[in-house]
């Protein structure tokens, strides 16, 4: 199969945070893009803008009083 195009994969999540959710979101993109944690010579501009994750949308749940994950920490 030839595609034109970048090839784009769609992920959902589902997240529990004690910070603002696209803080959250974007931190999570960042980390899913290029694949690298250090800069590396071949990681170009260009290459980085092509490998970039990027939110589509970002829906907001009702709150929760206590976190779901027991021993998790709350921010002060």
């Amino acid at each position: 199969m030839i595609t034109k195009g970048p090839i784009r994969i769609e992920a959902d999540y589902l997240i529990e945070t004690a910070i603002d959710p696209m803080q959250t979101a974007e931190i999570m993109a960042g980390e899913q893009s290029s694949g690298t944690f250090r800069p590396v010579p071949a990681e170009t501009p260009e290459l980085k803008l092509r490998a970039a994750a990027r939110i589509e949308q970002l829906e907001a749940l009702e709150p929760v009083l206590t976190p779901t994950l027991p021993g998790a920490m709350q921010p002060k």
